[in-house]
């Protein structure tokens, strides 16, 4: 909603999570936004990305599955610097470059050192509603789920895998359920955002008083405050009474239910395991995330820090091999398409020959028949 908005600005250009791993096939075969995501006025993702003539030589699609947390220049880092500055500087952009992407989140001290000019924007949402949608998501793909631990989510493993070398505590012991994965991670974002952001916006201030909140931003980021309403005249907010009824039915189950009782004591745990390692405070630097490791040596091993190379190396080599074979599965799928029609052809090939045989045997008489009429002759 808000990156929409952004982009609306005169002369902006607006890049759509450039760090997703399917990035390359949406820019590709561009498929029509879905109406369930409630990401309404958005024709295309893939536009922006379509006129970036160098798109393929510094996309990668393990940036989002790799390193997410980097708080300064760094080698592993460096493939992922030169792609965001060839968005932020491509002759395709003309104005202001608007770049929303939650894969960026715990690497903003790390853009800050790069590329020092950007202003950062936090859109902030709580846990239990980031969650409720999550859990919608997954009905509507998956179907009526039993309990808050009944799923499997390959973001949230995606991050437990690359992170927990850092933040131990997203280990599977002390976040075995998936609610207390995803909170410690938002927790995370949120500590470590605040510190850089150059301005934080409250989601439900920006549903309730659209105009007014972005006006606010824009004067924050330096943009006139007047340009909110002509922005949200090209992108007008769509009433909460339609959002999710006229594109997709209501999903199945009670999410408020389920958001209580032990979803509390478990925030409450979160929280403990938090402040034990240093990271009890409303914003988070650097600085202290660094000392997590040196202050909890028990969780520092050379299995733990080999572990950390082997997936890191495992993610890009499995990255780049399906970013290679969803094109080769493309291709696959049209052969195969191709090869089906072709056995019907076949098969009604046959078919009319088979017609045909016994046609010319009931036209064609025998010798004996052909002698006996000539006889009669």
């Amino acid at each position: 909603m808000l990156w929409n908005w952004l982009r609306q600005l005169p002369g902006a250009t607006g890049y759509y999570e450039p760090t997703l791993p399917v990035l390359r096939q949406i820019v590709r075969y561009d498929p029509a936004p879905d109406p369930a995501h409630r990401h309404y006025h958005v024709p295309s993702y893939g536009t922006e990305y379509r006129r970036l003539p160098e798109f393929d030589r510094y996309y990668r699609p393990y940036f989002g599955l790799c390193d997410l947390y980097l708080d300064g220049p760094c080698e592993e880092g460096a493939e992922l610097a030169e792609w965001l500055g060839y968005l932020l500087s491509s002759p395709a952009s003309h104005g202001p470059v608007v770049l929303k992407d939650l894969n960026l989140s715990l690497r903003l001290a790390w853009v800050r050192v790069l590329f020092p000019g950007v202003k950062v924007v936090y859109l902030r949402r709580s846990a239990r509603a980031q969650w409720r949608t999550k859990l919608r998501n997954l009905r509507r793909h998956y179907g009526a789920i039993a309990g808050l631990d009944n799923f499997g989510d390959t973001s949230l493993s995606a991050y437990r895998d690359d992170l927990e070398w850092r933040f131990p505590f997203l280990g599977p012991r002390p976040a075995a359920a998936p609610y207390a994965l995803h909170y410690l991670i938002n927790e995370l974002v949120d500590k470590l955002t605040r510190a850089q952001a150059d301005a934080i916006v409250e989601y439900d201030d920006l549903v309730a008083r659209p105009a007014p909140t972005l006006g606010a931003l824009f004067e924050a980021v330096g943009f006139p405050a007047a340009a909110a309403g002509e922005v949200l005249r090209l992108a007008p907010v769509v009433p909460e009474a339609q959002r999710g009824s006229g594109d997709t039915p209501a999903p199945p189950g009670n999410e408020d239910a389920e958001l209580t009782g032990s979803v509390e004591e478990t925030e409450g745990q979160c929280r403990r395991l938090l402040a034990e390692f240093g990271l009890a405070a409303e914003s988070v630097l650097p600085g202290e995330v660094r000392a997590i490791r040196a202050k909890n040596p028990r969780y520092v091993t050379d299995a733990v820090d080999r572990s950390k190379g082997l997936h890191r190396a495992l993610r890009r080599v499995s990255c780049e091999s399906f970013d290679r074979w969803g094109m080769v599965l493309e291709k696959e799928a049209m052969i195969q398409e191709l090869a089906r029609v072709c056995e019907e052809r076949l098969e009604l090939i046959e078919r009319l020959d088979a017609d045909l045989k016994r046609l010319q045997t009931v036209a064609a008489p025998t010798a004996e028949e052909g002698g006996n009429r000539g006889e009669d002759r």
